[in-house]
């Protein structure tokens, strides 16, 4: 039956004519799931290059690809807090029942995908190290729990306002906090903030800091809003002012770095070792925690790639080259898992150094493609549940008054899990 997608890190929106997949709603913009699709991609990339390079002995390429994938974080972030906020402005009128879709979705992600993601590197580094990899869709279901209660509660203005506020005493606590060596406080920090590198040992094997991405899904909720407004007031949302705000982001994180002599030189009067708050302020590459600069330019060059997909889908609705990466990115959570095995054996089986290995790479892709057609076709996104919007409908018909919030509305949203 035809059946149109959600994805893990929010409802998709995307219509898939040649798969069979029937579209959700004239009101769609399918290409916030072809920006995600190509985010996708970018971290295939970086993954295959760190299998692959250094034990081929050129770890130099894997650094310089990594560098060049460095958009695919704030890409995901940034891509789901605007789905995010399109969603509550479409069902603002009935929001809860998209809640629970959505909680149910974090959930899942926080117990059955880590542990799947963990799986794929335990014959890597052993159980214990793997499960203490968080990964970046740990921290995405942790912006969506947090997300969905406060979008509805909060106007933009508050909530772009509390996401500055967030990242701000996020990176007060990282730089000036130092918790007892192996106590709890100690995990609580480096989950939530990062740790200090020179400084403090990660007690995570390696770790997406959750605070500062959250605020950066915060604000984003706000930019998805005001893209539904507009286009529920024009019949299209603003490309053009999408593109200002990206450009001027990036612009804002140059600035920033061409400020990096004067703010050494200002923090080195205020107080002696503070060299890497200017790293962390100005660094192209600061992404544990994500540094301001690395925020700004690489936040505004996924905007302008969220613009370019929704041109693209305004312009060409048909066009193969947003069906392709729309197919990955409505089915994100399956893509980024698979990935995670299909490179543990690229991995293991230590191919040799080739010229030609852009074509391996491209053959990991297709694979991965060949396995989301499938999974796509037979609505594997029916698995990716924990059951907790039918526990919430339990406990309301066995305590009906007071215990759980009924819901206004069924909440239907834009397009099935998938």
């Amino acid at each position: 039956m035809p059946h149109s997608g959600e994805d893990v890190v929010g409802f998709s929106v995307s219509r898939l004519p040649r798969l069979g997949v029937a579209g959700p709603s004239p009101a769609r913009m399918s290409g916030l799931d072809a920006a995600r699709g190509l985010a996708m991609l970018l971290v295939c990339a970086a993954h295959f290059a760190e299998v692959y390079f250094p034990r081929v002995g050129h770890p130099e390429v894997a650094s310089a690809v990594r560098r060049l994938t460095y958009a695919a974080t704030p890409s995901f972030i940034l891509i789901s807090g605007v789905l995010l906020g399109v969603l509550q402005f479409d069902h603002r009128a009935a929001f809860d029942g998209t809640r629970r879709k959505l909680v149910d979705r974090a959930l899942f992600l926080l117990t059955v995908a880590h542990f799947m993601n963990a799986a794929a590197y335990v014959s890597h580094v052993g159980m214990w190290d793997a499960l203490l990899v968080v990964h970046i869709t740990d921290v995405v279901a942790c912006c969506v729990l947090v997300g969905t209660f406060v979008v509805a509660a909060t106007s933009a203005r508050t909530r772009a306002s509390f996401a500055i506020a967030l990242y701000l005493a996020a990176t007060l606590v990282h730089f000036r906090w130092l918790p007892p060596v192996g106590s709890t406080l100690e995990l609580l920090k480096h989950l939530f903030v990062g740790y200090r590198h020179h400084v403090e040992n990660n007690v995570f094997r390696s770790n997406f800091p959750i605070a500062q991405w959250t605020a950066a899904y915060l604000l984003a909720t706000v930019v998805g809003g005001l893209l539904a407004r507009s286009r529920a007031q024009d019949g299209r949302p603003r490309i053009a002012s999408l593109v200002w705000l990206g450009a001027g982001l990036m612009t804002a994180g140059a600035f920033l770095r061409a400020s990096r002599a004067g703010l050494a030189r200002l923090l080195v009067l205020a107080h002696a070792g503070n060299a890497d708050v200017v790293a962390f302020l100005t660094g192209w590459w600061q992404k544990f925690p994500p540094g301001s600069t690395y925020l700004l330019v690489y936040g505004g060059l996924a905007l302008i790639l969220v613009a370019g997909c929704l041109w693209l889908d305004s312009a060409h609705p048909s066009s193969t080259a947003l069906r392709a990466p729309a197919l990955l990115g409505c089915n994100s959570l399956f893509v980024f898992v698979a990935q995670q095995y299909v490179y543990s054996l690229v991995y293991w089986l230590h191919l040799p150094f080739t010229r030609l290995w852009p074509m391996i790479f491209v053959s990991t892709v297709l694979l991965l493609g060949m396995l989301t057609v499938f999974w796509h076709r037979r609505r594997g996104h029916r698995l990716l549940t924990v059951g907790y919007p039918g526990l919430v409908a339990r406990l309301e018909r066995w305590w009906p008054v007071g215990v759980v919030e009924p819901a206004r509305g069924t909440g239907e949203p834009a397009g099935r899990l998938t």
